[in-house]
């Protein structure tokens, strides 16, 4: 008895999707999980940070904004990393 050998793929069409479409479809779960992750930072707020850690955090998202925003308008900026 022969056995079919199954991958596992992602969600990607099979058809040929325009730019628009491959925009929504990567945008839609992006964004989600961006979100999602924006939560969990909030969730620090359990242990109390001080002011200065607040804003040293907010400053970095601030600035990693900026720099998706400049990315989805077309220009070409280093994402810089993170540290308390």
């Amino acid at each position: 008895m022969a056995t079919k050998k199954t991958t596992a793929t992602a969600s990607v069409s099979t058809s040929k999707e325009t730019k628009e479409q491959a925009l929504v479809r990567l945008a839609t779960n992006r964004v989600g999980k961006a979100l999602k992750a924006l939560d969990i930072v909030g969730n620090l707020g359990a242990y109390k940070p001080t002011e200065a850690q607040v804003k040293s955090i907010i400053v970095a998202l601030d600035n990693r904004l900026s720099e998706v925003e400049g990315r989805l308008k077309g220009s070409k900026t280093e994402a810089a990393g993170f540290t308390l």
